[in-house]
């Protein structure tokens, strides 16, 4: 009796972990179902935004649905033939010529805020059961990925979104946007890092504004291409050309820009130069187009002692999600979304950074799975700079309190840094 007791206890606890990995195959299995249908739900959105003259919206959800389920020959031709179906260059299929409508734009919204609140259900549903399998890490994820999906945007700002445009007609409005907003949003973050504010300056402007055109009588899709204009191309000039192969570029509105700027790697590193001293803003397409120039107002020389991270230390209302930048610094085979880049850079870079470590834990001291790029395995070789990056594999969670560690030499010198920041 006293052999069997141990025997019959081993197999019980073989038979619960056999039970446990099969209710872990169990969820899997139904989360690719619902990835599965929001991709499809998303590549539909992404057909009606093109029909309508929605490029950038088009251009992203085909992105999101693709990121979804890893690839699809056919979402990807529709995807890089946009520019083509909707009348681009050399193109003349349907939707040709067509501008964007305000009222096609809140449609969008309405449209993706319904897909994307369904599928948080359902992520949250599968969470539940996760949780009740005991299985903490798929159900963790599950969570993020359910706050991610009944999100109404990536990043929203951290400041109260500024009064509903006035009716007219019995319709409301569509905003108004100005460059000068994207402006005051670079310069809010530049203070939040304890940086000069920039002047904005009319000449840059003026190159900045010429490129936006550019890419919206063009039809330039989003994407690297997006920074360079071809001479005899309709709208092409050299300040143009020289603007955008000096901006940070995004489709969408100034301030919105500057925010989903800010969540991406190589995008945030400019925005944070601390020997910036002017920048030029320009727009098109009804300020749905914005091109920052961050790269002709350098003035001065870098201040080697300071070193930037960001978030900054005990800045709260963090956003928990990556944006979408190209180049992709997260690997093709990871999964998606992805958290919030934490970063820090010497910005002067005859102070080489070797032998970097980065470490990310949450209030209660657990890891968090990063995506880790150095100037020694940088992300990128150009774009990367002297920055060591953590991507968090999955979204934050919400009203957290995280802890950064960033150990490295520069110029040989150690460096050790440990700060902390809480998402909102």
């Amino acid at each position: 009796m006293r052999r069997i007791i141990p025997f019959l206890l081993i197999c019980a606890v073989v038979l619960l972990a056999d039970d446990k990995d099969a209710k872990r195959k169990s969820i899997e299995a139904k989360k690719k179902g619902v990835d599965s249908e929001l991709a499809k739900g998303r590549a539909a959105l992404a057909d009606w935004c093109a029909n309508k003259g929605l490029l950038q919206e088009a251009e992203n959800e085909y992105t999101a649905a693709l990121a979804l389920v890893g690839s699809n020959d056919k979402w990807a031709k529709e995807r890089d033939l946009l520019q083509l179906r909707r009348g681009g260059r050399g193109g003349g299929g349907r939707g040709a010529a067509r501008a964007a409508d305000p009222a096609d734009r809140q449609e969008y919204d309405k449209r993706k805020k319904a897909l994307l609140e369904s599928a948080g259900k359902a992520y949250g549903e599968l969470a539940k059961q996760a949780k009740d399998a005991g299985l903490d890490d798929l159900a963790s994820a599950l969570e993020a990925q359910a706050g991610g999906a009944g999100a109404p945007a990536a990043n929203p700002a951290p400041k109260d979104p500024p009064d509903a445009p006035p009716k007219k007609g019995g319709k409301v409005a569509p905003p108004v946007y100005s460059p000068a907003q994207a402006w005051e949003r670079v310069n809010f973050y530049r203070k939040l890092a304890g940086l000069d504010e920039v002047a904005m300056d009319d000449d840059l402007s003026k190159g900045a504004a010429a490129h936006a055109s550019y890419l919206f009588v063009n039809h330039v899709p989003w994407g690297l291409g997006a920074h360079d204009e071809k001479e005899g191309d309709p709208g092409y000039t050299l300040e143009g050309k020289a603007a955008g192969q000096a901006s940070d570029i995004e489709w969408g509105p100034p301030t919105e820009a500057v925010e989903e700027l800010m969540s991406e790697l190589f995008h945030r590193i400019p925005i944070l130069r601390p020997s910036l001293g002017k920048i030029g803003v320009g727009q098109a397409d009804g300020g749905h187009i914005t091109v920052i120039d961050l790269t002709q107002g350098i003035v001065g020389q870098v201040d080697v002692e300071r070193v930037i991270a960001y978030p900054v230390p005990d800045q709260t209302d963090v956003p928990t999600r990556f944006g979408s930048e190209s180049p992709d610094p997260i690997p093709s085979d990871a999964s998606r979304p992805a958290g919030y880049p934490v970063t820090l850079t010497q910005y002067d870079r005859s102070f080489k950074v070797t032998e970097a470590t980065a470490t990310l834990a949450d209030g209660d001291g657990n890891p968090v799975d990063v995506h880790l790029s150095t100037p020694e395995k940088p992300a990128h070789e150009i774009y990367q700079l002297n920055t060591i990056a953590m991507i968090p594999a999955h979204p934050l969670k919400s009203g957290t309190k995280y802890t950064a560690h960033v150990t490295c030499k520069m110029g040989g010198v150690p460096f050790d840094k440990t700060w902390s920041f809480t998402t909102k």
